[in-house]
């Protein structure tokens, strides 16, 4: 019996330190600080990726219209580069910008076509060079822009995760989880393809890392002050965290990611009911996903984000048939009637 309890035990703890945990901001004042521009400083040409879940409908204003800032790089008068953040306060209305570069005055490159909405978890990617600039959510194109600049060189300015601190003085109420930086431009193939795995931090062209699988999801994280950067070890500083409960903590909060070891699930898509009425309901992928629905010539009639089991309203179609695409999936009919 002792043999057997010991063998449990031993599983549990080996359990407890492979959990694929996040990191919860608490939008007044905690973030990460990485040293040395965090992989960004002077990179010109990159992919910029991280699981984002923005809490609440109040997102904290920082400089020039930014809420809810998750990623930035500010030195106070000198320059403001690599902003991801809202154009609003809530999530649910607002849309996801890009400001890489300083100019003056802050500008903003790329609007996503689409809002993350509150309380839900996204993948948001974006490839970027002077001249091009693309975002994609949960693995479909939502901006492009070719405007032109220059990534700031300086190198004592830290890359801050969570936040856009100084004088940016916006702080996110969120969950972030897998932040990668690559030096070369993914493909929405390559973006796709991996943004559900765990990655291993040797792979090539990356150049930061962060898995936030540290801590105790929810426990009493007081020591655990750094985020292990895993492929330079450039760590990551945690800046006035709580480091105890379910926020401005290490949480267990993101069921979309799989260690590399691991196959994400592949269960086929289903739609209910079909034929239709009013509304349908989608099943069989993971995470948020946009959808398109279109008519028998081709033209598209309704497209959006939709996740797993949400109803998407089609009341205003005409009786016909249909054709769904949830990006990555294979095409299904529909029929109303």
């Amino acid at each position: 019996m002792k043999k057997i309890l010991l063998l449990v035990y031993i599983i549990f703890c080996v359990v407890a330190l492979n959990a694929q945990n996040a990191l919860s901001f608490d939008g007044v004042n905690d973030y990460v600080s990485v040293p040395d521009g965090g992989g960004v400083n002077n990179l010109q040409t990159g992919t910029i990726e991280m699981w984002v879940k923005w809490v609440g409908t109040t997102q904290d204003l920082g400089y020039s219209g930014a809420y809810g800032a998750v990623l930035a790089r500010q030195n106070n008068s000198d320059f403001s580069n690599q902003i991801i953040a809202l154009n609003g306060a809530n999530p649910n209305s607002a849309n996801v910008i890009w400001r890489p570069y300083y100019s003056g005055s802050t500008k903003t490159v790329l609007t996503s076509s689409v809002s993350p909405g509150e309380n839900t978890w996204i993948h948001l990617a974006i490839t970027y060079s002077s001249g091009s600039h693309i975002m994609y959510i949960n693995g479909a194109q939502v901006a492009t822009s070719a405007s032109t600049g220059s990534v700031a060189d300086n190198i004592s300015v830290p890359l801050t995760i969570g936040a856009w601190v100084g004088d940016g003085g916006s702080y996110s109420c969120s969950v972030i989880d897998e932040v990668r930086i690559w030096s070369d431009i993914r493909t929405q193939t390559e973006i796709s393809n991996n943004m559900n795995i765990e990655l291993v931090g040797n792979e090539e062209n990356l150049v930061t890392y962060f898995n936030f699988n540290e801590g105790n999801a929810g426990g009493d994280n007081e020591s655990v002050t750094t985020a292990t950067e895993l492929v330079s070890g450039n760590n990551g500083v945690l800046i006035n965290f709580d480091l105890s409960g379910s926020t401005s903590n290490w949480v267990n909060d993101n069921d979309y990611i799989t260690s590399s070891n691991e196959s994400v699930k592949n269960i086929p898509l289903s739609v209910f009911p079909n034929p239709f009425k009013n509304y349908i309901q989608v099943k069989g992928f993971i995470g948020e996903k946009m959808y398109t629905i279109c008519n028998l010539s081709g033209s598209d009639v309704k497209k959006g984000l939709v996740s797993e089991s949400q109803n998407i309203n089609v009341e205003e179609l005409s009786n016909g048939i249909y054709i769904l695409k949830v990006y990555g999936e294979n095409p299904v009919k529909l029929v109303k009637r």
